[in-house]
């Protein structure tokens, strides 16, 4: 996945001597990393090479011919041989060999038709045979060698014809090699802008040194804020998705239950994996995460509307969440998150999230009946047609996860348990627990803010100055594009687990990486990242 993120240094180890498995989902291979330019001249000194043997060997098979080529008595025989002596290579050979058998051909085929004795072989004969039998022996056997000399000539210019056709074709082989081997040289070596982390930079927050305010959900919090940069970077990405989004993430709309309707009801269920290879990770290239997760509409957390302000019950409590209609309409429209609080400190392997939409009271230049972007005729007598329902439904959700290794599996939260697993300590005791158990799509979206959603990161909204308001399109939105967007986004953050290490920024935090003598074991640094300037060759 070519999703870098920059950072003002170089996470990574390049060296020509330390090797690493580059990550591929078709089988594994060696490698190593190099900076783009070093990359650049082995490359090149490998094609200046590959060109040079095949120069080589054309001039030891020119002077093989040369020394054991059997001429007859018909000088024509030698001609190919003057042709490819004299040629530089066999690209400059085979232009001229071509030019020479077409010649060949060319006067062959108008010696025949032009000829009637040639067109007429006895007529040729008896040009040659004596008018008196009486002739003298001698004469007679003079004769017979001028009679068999028009048949003796086609046979020997026929063989020349197929000798020549035979350089015709070697010459053209060692031509089309010579080119393929300058072409295909490069993308045979270059597998990659693959490199080894550089264990320096890794760097993740000790969970128990931020403090004991708003609990475990508190300090995640603060954790999920280092991920922003990569966080916007796989909204991005996902803004126009590859086709392998499309293969490892699949979804499914849920069909609404009885009595409901689709402008009121909507859901959709999503499943995908993260391997050890999407992650670089080299000692378990083989583990794979598996999420599943469903989310829909949901209208038991609505417990009071008014005219201007929605208020709802979060997970059936006693705390409330409010959204004011016609709010500030100079920010765009953004989703807040909100994770079950009890099976987060339950560390459950089955989560409950859920998102609550402002997007009340906003303008739109198009009619929606979405349950997210339902509209109504404007309250105003502005130039804005229409303007998006209050009571806006939330969208309920759950999640799960388990790891997968050789046959076995475990709860995400059981990972340590998982039989065969060689990753680090480090990983399994103090990232994973904390990276896998929130939700991606809560903590993804908790951390980029307005440009979580769809109809705001594709740009659908427009800014108008004169009426300083952000103006949906909610026609051409939904919820359901909203959640599948948040989704392939989730899986492309999940990747970047191990890479994201690399970029953050200590601020004087503690690094839970770091060992009593305040170094990083290199062990630790088992993945490999992608960076825009290095290059991996095989």
């Amino acid at each position: 996945m070519d999703l870098f993120t920059q950072t003002s240094n170089n996470p990574y180890i390049t060296s020509i001597s330390k090797s690493f498995t580059i990550p591929s989902g078709s089988g594994e291979s060696s490698g190593v990393a190099l900076k783009t330019n070093v990359a650049n001249l082995i490359i090149s000194l490998y094609v200046l090479m590959v060109v040079f043997i095949f120069q080589v060997v054309w001039d030891l098979g020119v002077s093989v011919i040369v020394a054991f080529w059997t001429g007859d008595e018909n000088s024509s025989r030698y001609l190919p041989l003057v042709v490819i002596w004299n040629s530089s290579g066999p690209d400059n050979a085979a232009r001229l060999m071509w030019d020479y058998y077409r010649s060949i051909k060319t006067k062959r085929k108008k010696s025949m038709n032009q000829d009637p004795e040639r067109q007429n072989p006895t007529a040729q004969l008896k040009r040659y045979l004596p008018s008196n039998p009486e002739e003298s022996s001698g004469e007679q056997s003079s004769n017979e060698d001028w009679v068999e000399s028009p048949k003796k000539s086609r046979k020997t210019g026929g063989n020349n014809l197929w000798w020549l056709t035979l350089f015709v074709c070697l010459t053209y082989a060692m031509w089309i090699g010579h080119l393929a081997a300058g072409l295909f040289i490069a993308r045979k070596l270059w597998k990659g802008s693959y490199a080894l982390a550089n264990p320096d930079y890794i760097f993740y927050p000790d969970l128990d040194s931020l403090g004991k305010d708003g609990g475990i959900g508190g300090r995640l919090e603060k954790v999920f804020s280092l991920k922003a940069p990569s966080g916007l970077l796989a909204l991005e990405y996902i803004d126009d998705p590859g086709p392998e989004v499309e293969e490892r993430v699949i979804t499914k709309v849920l069909e609404p239950p009885e009595g409901q309707t689709p402008n009121l009801w909507a859901g959709l269920s999503y499943t995908y994996n993260i391997t050890g290879v999407d992650m670089g990770l080299q000692s378990d290239p083989r583990l794979t995460l598996v999420v599943n997760g469903s989310c829909h509409t949901d209208y038991t957390w609505l417990m009071n509307s008014t005219g201007g302000e929605d208020t709802y019950r979060v997970w059936g409590g006693k705390d409330t969440f409010q959204i004011k209609r016609s709010g500030d309409l100079s920010l765009p429209p953004r989703v807040t998150f909100f994770i079950n609080d009890k099976q987060l400190l339950e560390r459950s392997s089955n989560m409950s999230y859920a998102m609550i939409i402002n997007t009340a009271g906003y303008y739109s230049r198009t009619q929606s009946q979405d349950p997210w972007y339902s509209t109504e005729q404007s309250r105003t007598n502005g130039t804005h047609p229409y303007q998006v329902l209050s009571k806006r439904p939330v969208l309920s959700c759950w999640e799960a996860k388990r790891w997968h290794l050789n046959g076995k599996d475990v709860e995400h939260t059981q990972l340590k348990k998982l039989p065969g697993l060689n990753l680090h300590q480090f990983w399994i005791e103090k990232v994973f627990p904390y990276e896998f158990l929130v939700p991606r799509v809560a903590s993804l979206g908790s951390v980029t803010g307005t440009h979580t959603f769809k109809s705001t990161s594709l740009g659908a909204t427009l800014y108008n100055s004169v009426d300083p308001s952000y103006i949906l399109d909610a026609g051409s939105h939904s919820v359901l594009s909203d959640i599948e967007h948040w989704v392939k986004a989730s899986w492309i953050s999940d990747q970047g687990v191990l890479r994201d290490t690399t970029t953050y920024h200590s601020g004087g935090g503690v690094n839970s990486a770091e060992g009593p003598d305040g170094t990083v074991d290199p062990s630790i640094a088992g993945f490999v990242i992608e960076n825009w300037d290095v290059d991996t060759l095989s």
